[in-house]
């Protein structure tokens, strides 16, 4: 049976930063076992097309993602302009013999440009048809007749089993995490499980357009390849849904197979750029000390960048970070108010966030931050505090996201409400459409949404006047950043080489 994985584009039309680690892992497990597997980027070959071609040959992108315009063309009305849109798409990928097509939709952004996609492969194909990824589910199959079958969760041992099933020596209740029609036309879905992390191969991103994702820096190819060391988090945010998704526990790969994955994708790719794509590296101070020693003990030439939590790190173990080849971490600071890092259940102080912050900048790594404006009861005096945090940090934060606050599904918020001051959830979506992250409504604390989301909007204004004012504010896509960080010693030259580039560094890079 001939598979063929396709990562979905999505809306927006920018440019692929990073390789599909997800998709490239199932191709790498497929193949290990006997799977005949082909895999392409459509959002990668979209985007590298819409440079070259002229401009009536382009697939917008942007009109795949109007839910007014495309909602009624998948529920079957005529539109000739998003037949050739689609047309176009599909033609930039050969699946002919594909017995099955899978879908990664990783993002909420891509979920309408997928189901497109699914739409006209399945009636040009006749494949199977299946979606994976944490923005679609069982309302995704029971809206969308075009697609077979949605993979739940992490797809190594669904996919394997779905294969079986369609090859007849399997049952379909026997598939784990596997969305599926009974024989009565409901929608089902099985028990989920994880493949021992330990078992995960490294991606493998043959077959990849290659050439899309390496941009040239002064002079230097710069390739950043995806990987993950962790699955799983230690925090409980309660406005995050991971948690819901994390039935084994915190997994964390040995690092004898970490550093050899390592070393064999950089010598496979030619690249000694790494983003590492975990929701936390220090997940305790001992696997952060085993990743520092590792690196000393095999010689290895890395440049890194993952996401940390703002405490447990001080200045040494930061120093030896920083030495191993780290060159950012993005820290979930979210607020300056304690009263709302003990309502997030965030596991840390604002004391902790500042220390960690101060230490990270003096060990030369850069601080990437985010902020969440609009939380669940904020007030002035939250937002003040934030706003003092951020003054007396503004050195180290090199550069910041402020997010208005929109609750996951899943989380603990949703799902006990009324422990947080929710009075009303109204859910103003349709679940297919909007992915995990939907835009849900609610009134709180007798303060009705309409009156809540300028409460948001307003919050985020001030967080971003007060951080525009204070911090450096320098935004540095990660292959900018890793050259940067090759051809200087210190952040403030590094500051000053990214500032000085003509055009700044998002319209350098095609963003």
């Amino acid at each position: 049976m001939k598979v063929h994985l396709l990562f979905a584009p999505t809306d927006g039309g920018t440019h692929p930063r990073t390789l599909p680690l997800g998709q490239a892992t199932l191709a790498a497990f497929l193949r290990a076992n006997g799977v005949a597997v082909d895999q392409d980027d459509v959002d990668a070959l979209v985007w590298r097309d819409n440079r070259t071609l002229a401009r009536t040959l382009h697939v917008n992108l942007l009109l795949l993602g109007d839910r007014g315009r495309v909602l009624p063309y998948l529920d079957g009305r005529p539109d000739p302009y998003l037949d050739t849109l689609v047309e176009r798409m599909a033609r930039k990928v050969d699946v002919r013999g594909a017995d099955l097509i899978g879908l990664s939709v990783m993002e909420p952004d891509q979920v309408l440009p997928a189901l497109c996609l699914a739409r006209h492969l399945k009636g040009t194909t006749g494949a199977t048809m299946m979606l994976g990824g944490p923005n679609v589910g069982e309302e995704t199959l029971a809206a969308a007749p075009y697609v077979d079958y949605v993979v739940m969760d992490e797809a190594e041992i669904s996919m394997m089993g779905l294969l079986e099933h369609l090859e007849g020596t399997r049952s379909v209740e026997d598939v784990p995490g596997l969305v599926y029609r009974d024989a009565d036309g409901a929608v089902r879905l099985n028990d989920r499980a994880h493949l021992p992390i330990e078992e995960v191969p490294a991606p493998d991103f043959s077959g990849l357009p290659m050439d899309v994702y390496a941009l040239d820096v002064d002079g230097a190819a710069v390739l950043p390849l995806p990987y993950q060391l962790v699955k799983g988090c230690p925090s409980q945010c309660t406005f995050c849904n991971y948690y819901s998704y994390n039935l084994d526990g915190l997994r964390a790969k040995s690092m004898d197979k970490v550093v050899s994955e390592l070393a064999r994708l950089s010598d496979t790719y030619g690249s000694r750029h790494f983003l590492f794509l975990d929701n936390t590296f220090n997940i305790s101070k001992r696997y952060v000390r085993d990743w520092c020693d590792a690196v000393v003990q095999e010689g290895l030439d890395f440049l890194w960048m993952d996401s940390a939590r703002p405490t447990g790190l001080d200045r040494s173990l930061l120093d030896r970070l920083r030495a191993s080849g780290c060159v950012r971490f993005t820290y979930g600071v979210e607020t300056g108010s304690p009263r709302l890092l003990k309502l997030m259940r965030k596991g840390f102080t604002v004391d902790d966030a500042g220390a960690v912050l101060e230490a990270s900048h003096d060990a030369g790594i850069w601080n990437l931050v985010n902020i969440i404006a609009g939380f669940v009861s904020e007030t002035e005096e939250d937002i003040a505090l934030t706003e003092n945090f951020v003054r007396a940090h503004a050195h180290a934060m090199d550069n910041y996201n402020v997010l208005v606050f929109i609750p996951y599904r899943a989380s603990v918020i949703m799902q006990h409400p009324e422990e947080f001051g929710i009075e009303a959830i109204i859910e103003n979506r349709d679940v297919v459409w909007d992915g995990n992250r939907a835009h849900i409504h609610f009134d709180e604390g007798g303060v009705p949404w309409d009156r809540k989301k300028e409460v948001q909007e307003r919050s985020r204004q001030e967080l971003l006047a007060a951080l525009r004012t204070h911090t450096p504010n320098v935004s540095a896509p990660a292959h900018l950043l890793f050259r940067g960080y090759e051809l200087f010693d210190t952040k403030g030259e590094i500051v000053r080489w990214i500032r000085e580039r003509p055009g700044g560094p998002a319209a350098e890079m095609g963003w």
